[in-house]
Parts: C-alpha cells; structure tokens; sequence
C-alpha cells in the first residue's frame, strides 16, 4: 500500500499533503486536466515521489557542504526552494504557467522522481527554447554581417590603424571635467579610453 510509505516527519508530511491537494484539486477542477481520471493509489504515489525527489534533491546538493546534520538552515531552504520551484511548475495556475509539466508526469512521459532533479530548461522547454531563440535572435542582429557595412569612425585604432571604430561618450567623473571617451575598434577588438 502507498500510504505506509508516507513520511512521518512533520515538514516532509505537510509537503506530500501539498502535492496531493494540488493533483486532487487540478484534476478535479482545472479545465485542462477534466478528461483525466487517475485512482487515488496513483495520486498519493505521484505525490510521494515528488516529495521523496525533492528530498533527495536536497540531501544530494546538501551533501557539497561536508555536514552530516539535517533540517538545519541551510538544508531547509534548499529543501523548502525547490518545493517551491516544483510546485511552480505543476500548479497551472501559477505564474510560471507550464501547463504540459503535470501532463508528461500524468501520461507517463516524464517520472515525477525524475523532474524533481531537472533543471528549469527541462521543466518548462517550450518557454526556455523560445527565450533562447529570442536571445541569439539578439544578438545576431547586433553582430555586423561584415566588416565592410560598418562605417568609418572618426577615430584611428592604435592597435591595427583601422578607422572601423566607434566610441560612447560617458560622463564619468564630476561635471566640471570633461567627458570620457570609450573607444571599440571593430576590426580588432581593441578597447581604449581617454578623455
């Protein structure tokens, strides 16, 4: 039986009834998950490994530490910051909104244990992969396609003697003195500064 298999342990409890409330609550209430229908052993185990994968998570980046006490400060926010993060990630409601993560685990797809150890680009893919697009998107706009599109700048590269340069001016210091110059040379990267 699952439920012999309950920890005793007062925070560990309360953290299993948490996740045995949300899959009750989400499944029974949440529009997504209305054709759904899993008995209560499976509940009470898919809460269970996600409460014991969560602890061993936090006993395996605890363990860095070389301590043999448990349940102190340090091993409680682990504990207590990855709860969170999991609960995040399968609430559909949250703000995280990863829907599909409590359907792999439901399906099968994806073993509750298991997703108790991803990191947050396994847990929610669709989300991290369209952020990772947008990113490189960014910067390969900001890359200059060639050498010969940058226009010449105003200054002479002391390094190679090219005119590809560019500068930003900043006021560094107090008002009543000038300005400084940065300075980037395109074509060999160097970085100068003057005022």
């Amino acid at each position: 039986m699952v439920t012999d298999f309950i920890p005793q342990h007062s925070k560990r409890k309360a953290l299993y009834e948490k996740f045995l409330n949300l899959l009750e609550n989400t499944i029974n209430v949440h529009p997504d998950y209305k054709d759904i229908s899993i008995s209560q052993d499976d509940k009470n185990r898919i809460a269970l490994n996600i409460e014991r994968g969560i602890f061993n998570y936090a006993l395996k980046h605890y363990q860095r530490t070389k301590s043999n006490e448990t349940w102190n400060e340090k091993f409680r926010k682990v504990y207590i910051n990855r709860a969170i993060c999991i609960y995040n990630n399968l609430n559909p409601n949250s703000y995280v909104k990863n829907t599909k993560a409590l359907h792999r685990i439901l399906s099968g797809e994806l073993d509750e244990f298991d997703f108790c150890n991803l990191d947050p680009q396994n847990m929610f893919p669709e989300r991290w992969d369209q952020l990772v697009n947008t990113y490189k998107l960014g910067q390969d706009a900001m890359q200059p396609t060639n050498l010969d599109d940058i226009p010449d700048g105003i200054l002479k590269c002391g390094k190679c003697k090219s005119y590809k340069t560019e500068y930003t001016e900043i006021q560094t210091r107090s008002a009543d003195e000038p300005t400084s110059k940065f300075c980037y040379c395109h074509k060999c990267g160097n970085r100068w500064k003057f005022c």
